[in-house]
């Protein structure tokens, strides 16, 4: 968008061109590059809203078909558009004023907007794809919503936050250039990616997918049938992992204790002779084999 002394300078411009083309006949336009960026960043801003409905609509159907899940792929698209709307807020307060703290004409640019939403977006959706996944492998082997978040958010954490680190650093490095486009571009890039990986993507998405409990990775039947299997790294016939055993407690001191009953009585004299005989038994077993010299 413009400053608004830029915007009042078209208006007085254009008005003074319609006078002048209503008195001669002529044909007046303005021209200059001044004038081409405006009307750019107003087709930019009517296309906006188009623009995010179209991604997002056209995110949330690929999700469903790669996760067979309606919940878990409309919190991820509207999380990716939490990201979006908060570097957004931090960009245009760091470029707004007639001192701005990341410097340029004080306002922020319509082609810093539109390259900056599309590689937030992506980038968001690549993070999520990553997470969503180990995360439904989890529940598939473990068969709880619960569970499967601790399992993905477990081996998914350092990688994010590495890859994250990885392309802040990168996009820190565009902050350093004499263009103001570029700048802000690049701080942008680095605050959504920081957020995104950290508060959106380890936080906010985990916690979003407890609170669906069974309804996460729920599915209507119908659905079901008529969609292709697209499980991408995802083997549905994953074993499921049985938890280990609960170890016994002793009784308490006072308590009864409980006594399991055996379909076959044993009498006491049997029982000794039996757990003599089976101590001989694994004695001999464990004994050493004698070598060939006899000793």
């Amino acid at each position: 968008m413009a400053s608004a002394s830029t915007g009042a300078l078209r208006h007085r411009l254009e008005t003074v061109a319609r006078a002048l083309a209503a008195a001669t006949g002529a044909q007046v336009v303005l021209g200059g590059p001044a004038a081409q960026l405006r009307d750019y960043a107003a087709a930019a801003a009517g296309r906006m809203p188009l623009l995010i409905g179209v991604l997002m609509l056209a995110t949330f159907l690929l999700l469903v078909v790669v996760f067979r899940s309606l919940f878990a792929p409309l919190v991820g698209v509207l999380l990716n558009l939490l990201s979006v709307g908060a570097a957004f807020g931090a960009l245009s307060l760091l470029s707004r004023g007639s001192h701005p703290l990341i410097g340029g004409p004080g306002y922020v640019d319509a082609l810093s907007v539109s390259a900056m939403f599309a590689a937030v977006f992506a980038l968001s959706i690549d993070y999520q794809v990553f997470l969503l996944m180990r995360i439904r492998e989890g529940w598939l082997r473990t068969g709880s919503v619960a569970q499967g978040v601790d399992y993905g958010v477990a081996r998914t954490a350092r990688v994010v936050a590495g890859a994250a680190a990885v392309m802040v650093g990168v996009f820190l490095a565009f902050a350093t250039a004499d263009v103001a486009t570029v700048r802000q571009l690049g701080v942008g890039l680095a605050i959504a990616i920081a957020i995104d990986a950290t508060v959106v993507r380890l936080i906010l998405l985990p916690y979003a997918l407890r609170l669906g409990g069974r309804f996460t990775w729920w599915l209507p039947s119908w659905l079901d049938r008529r969609l292709p299997s697209l499980d991408i790294g995802v083997d549905p016939r994953l074993p499921r992992e049985v938890p280990p055993p609960r170890p016994r407690e002793r009784p308490r001191h006072g308590a009864p204790v409980p006594v399991i009953p055996c379909r076959h009585h044993v009498p006491a004299r049997d029982l000794g002779a039996r757990t003599a005989a089976a101590a001989v038994v694994a004695s001999a077993a464990i004994a050493p084999a004698p070598s060939a010299d006899g000793s």
